[in-house]
């Protein structure tokens, strides 16, 4: 997590330091989890883009066998198998199915749940950080069609700009439920939301090419709104116990401090 003026004012900052989740994200798992209850349920769960790891942590509090997935190096946690690979690889799909495997003791196991929450760096020209955004989600999506069962569940961050009815529509075509779903703790102004994907279906099915999903975004979960800053007289500012290996903004930081 980023330690800006702006970031330190945010409710869901200072949950995650108190309660010793890695980052803020850690909440819109939760929250889309309240509503959705995907993680009742489902034991298998393959974390894609994993890295800090938020939440991967909440996942393992609820289900029994997580893999979690970057190209990141991911400060390890208790009972969760950490592959370090791109998602866009023939050998990370071969090293997900065997951690899959080997934790279901099962050489035709499949994953339950897939999640992506991934993101890129934001390069300061939407247009292109929408495109990239929308990239990963799409390898996701692909990914998950070779290591998840039929009617399993995949949850995955989308921007709502630029051709979102072509991802959506490549969704249909897997899955036979498709909702998007905004969390309580992603800010207003944050054109993020987050595919939800249910039942995958036995094979994928061709949608017409005229045919021009519609989706409403639903808000859920429950907890404080983000947009309202916090007290910084009323919280104490404490390091945060799980710092990421190698953040996105390292350089940034210093370079700023040579300046």
């Amino acid at each position: 997590m980023g330690t800006s003026s702006k970031d330190k004012r945010d409710i869901y900052y200072r949950l995650a330091k108190e309660n010793d989740y890695r980052a803020r994200s850690a909440y819109k798992i939760k929250q889309i989890d309240e509503h959705y209850k995907i993680l009742h349920g489902n034991t298998t769960v393959v974390d894609l883009c994993a890295a800090p790891g938020g939440w991967t942590q909440v996942v393992a509090e609820k289900c029994a066998k997580v893999v979690a997935v970057d190209i990141q190096d991911i400060l390890t946690m208790d009972d969760v198998i950490f592959i370090k690979e791109d998602i866009t690889s023939n050998s990370c799909t071969e090293l997900v199915l065997k951690s899959v495997h080997f934790l279901n003791n099962n050489e035709n196991a499949k994953a339950d749940l897939v999640l992506c929450d991934g993101a890129s760096n934001i390069s300061g020209m939407p247009d292109v950080d929408v495109h990239v955004q929308h990239s990963i989600l799409c390898s996701a999506l692909k990914l998950a069609g070779k290591i998840s069962r039929a009617g399993s569940t995949f949850v995955g961050k989308l921007y709502r700009d630029g051709d979102v009815s072509t991802v959506l529509k490549r969704f249909l075509e897997v899955y036979e439920h498709v909702e998007l779903a905004k969390p309580k703790c992603s800010r207003s102004l944050s054109i993020e939301c987050f595919v939800v994907a249910m039942s995958k279906r036995l094979k994928p099915v061709k949608i017409c090419e005229n045919h021009v999903p519609v989706f409403e975004c639903l808000s859920v979960g429950n907890g404080p709104d983000p947009d309202v800053n916090t007290d910084n007289a009323t919280l104490l500012v404490r390091k945060h116990k799980f710092p990421p290996l190698s953040p996105p903004y390292k350089k940034a930081v210093e370079k700023r401090k040579m300046n």
